[in-house]
């Protein structure tokens, strides 16, 4: 039984392992997208960042002081406009000498541009140009410029250089705090591989980590005895930057690793609860089949059972179903005794019969041949309605069975034989004796009836009707374009046994000759020839 309970509860012990194991690493990666999600949240602060800077260069570059050569003014412009943001702003000539910085009053000494490549740059490609981080000479820290040429009438140089520019410290402060685990950080890196702002304490201007980097870019997860990270990353449009966002997996995956132990726990009491209830329903049933085998033995020997009670339905329904087998089996062999008594009463009945129609036979036959084609003929008709008797899963056959049986191999279109009537069961004698009135009638039909010509029919048709001394079943054959019908061709053995077998059914039978074909009617007592009058289908 402890086996039975394991074979049970292993295969659900093993899908739970299989089904845990997935969901942690169904976790892990839903970690791995949240920490990509976060990368992409910050390169989108950054390049809203840009995108603000940009426009106020596009505003700022149509100031009606630039067409005028007007710097001064357009320095305090530029200041008002700046009030209150982290900016400044920068105008170049086209050799990339500073003409003014928001950053000091207007005509100080200022030199050229600390990032003329960035400005060389802007000026081949007509774009605006975001560098990467560099050390200002005025702002005497790490910044990073927003760079957009312009064309300014009247300056002989033919352009002039707007340069919006931002300390990378103040980068930071845009950012703002993010929520993270414990000892995850995030890091914004130019495209000459130096930190622009950082959570972890690297400066500014310094270098990331070579490894770092190459881990972040391809999204792998680093694993190994001492240390799990966990990265994420994604570019900044606008800019040739991106950002970077790692972090040990276990502060991140502490609760995955707190759950996961919890459905170990309980996986693991579920399955000694089901050795347990195995191993007691296993008992159970074992005991319950041994009794259940016992009884199925006792009815093999002849025994009435009673049901038995285990408390397992399915095995009650099999006790009951035995309990039930036991009596069916008691009935039917009551029933088959009966039934051989009534075989050989029938079997002696066919016997007679077969003998008086051999005897009768042989007195109008002179040709032996003759006389076997017409004996053999009436035997399979005999044959026939005694097999459908035996072979109907109800009491007797329907009348409308009959008919066809006795009539199939006389004809070669189902059209050459018309059926209207209620269909009913037949009284068991019956069958018998109408499927040979039925069978001669076809044969006469056949050699000089409507059969013997090609478009030539039989119309057979019944009905119950009420006469004085009960019901009668009045039946009609009827010949249809056929040979003209003389008597002296239908008065033979066979019209003198279908009066025979008539009277054997104590009814009448009449007979008249037409131009189409012989007309019959007979009339029976219907208790003589039906069972049950059944309206269930009406042949046509």
């Amino acid at each position: 039984m402890i086996g039975l309970a394991l074979l049970t509860t292993a295969p659900l012990a093993i899908f739970s392992a299989l089904l845990v194991n997935e969901l942690r690493e169904g976790e892990y990666q839903a970690l791995q997208r949240r920490t990509i999600r976060e990368a992409e949240a910050i390169s989108r602060l950054v390049e809203r960042q840009l995108h603000d800077m940009s426009i106020t260069l596009r505003l700022l570059e149509v100031a009606p002081e630039l067409p005028l050569q007007n710097f001064e003014e357009f320095h305090d412009r530029a200041q008002l406009a700046l009030r209150g943001s982290s900016w400044n702003l920068l105008l170049l000539n086209a050799e990339g000498d500073q003409l003014l910085n928001t950053r000091v009053d207007y005509g100080t000494p200022l030199g050229k541009t600390a990032n003329l490549e960035a400005y060389r740059q802007a000026q081949s490609s007509g774009q605006m140009v975001v560098s990467d981080l560099f050390y200002g000479r005025v702002s005497e820290t790490w910044v990073y410029n927003i760079t957009k040429v312009v064309d300014a009438a009247g300056v002989s140089q033919g352009s002039l250089g707007l340069i919006l520019t931002q300390n990378a410290s103040d980068l930071i402060e845009a950012i703002g705090e993010r929520t993270f685990p414990s000892g995850w950080h995030y890091a914004v890196v130019d495209g000459s591989s130096k930190v622009v702002a950082s959570s972890n304490g690297i400066k500014a201007g310094d270098p990331i980590p070579a490894e770092l980097q190459a881990q972040a870019r391809s999204l792998a997860i680093l694993r190994n005895a001492r240390n799990e990270n966990t990265f994420g990353y994604a570019k900044i449009a606008g800019a040739p930057w991106e950002t970077i966002v790692w972090g040990p997996t276990a502060s991140a995956a502490a609760p995955i690793q707190k759950a996961w132990l919890d459905l170990i726990l309980l996986g693991l009491l579920f399955f000694v609860l089901s050795v347990i209830s195995g191993a007691a329903f296993g008992y159970t049933l074992r005991r319950s089949i041994r009794e259940i085998a016992r009884r199925a033995n006792q009815v093999g020997h002849g025994e009435i059972i009673a049901p038995l009670q285990t408390g397992i339905r399915e095995i009650n329904q099999v006790s009951v179903a035995l309990s039930e087998a036991s009596f069916d089996r008691s009935q039917a062999h009551d029933q088959l005794q009966t039934v051989l008594r009534e075989m050989s009463h029938r079997i002696k009945n066919i016997i007679q019969i077969t003998q008086v129609l051999i005897r009768q036979s042989a007195r109008h036959f002179e040709s032996k041949e003759e006389f076997l084609d017409v004996v053999l003929g009436r035997l399979n008709a005999l044959g026939q309605s005694v097999e459908l008797l035996s072979s109907q899963t109800r009491a007797t056959p329907m009348f409308g069975e009959l008919i066809d049986l006795q009539l199939q191999s006389f004809i070669d279109n189902p059209e050459r034989v018309r059926k209207s009537g209620e269909d009913f069961q037949m009284a068991g004698d019956a069958v018998r004796d109408l499927g040979m009135i039925l069978h001669e009638l076809a044969t006469n039909a056949t050699k000089y009836g409507a059969w013997s010509d090609p478009g030539g029919r039989v119309e057979i048709s019944w009905d119950v009707r009420q006469k004085e001394d009960g019901e009668v079943l009045q039946l009609t054959w009827v010949e249809v374009d056929g040979p003209p019908a003389r008597e002296a061709m239908t008065n033979g053995f066979g019209s003198r046994l279908i009066e025979t077998t008539v009277s054997q059914l104590r009814g009448s039978s009449s007979r008249e000759f037409l131009g189409a074909g012989v007309v019959w009617t007979f009339e029976f007592p219907n208790q003589a020839v039906a069972d049950t009058i059944e309206g269930a289908s009406t042949a046509a």
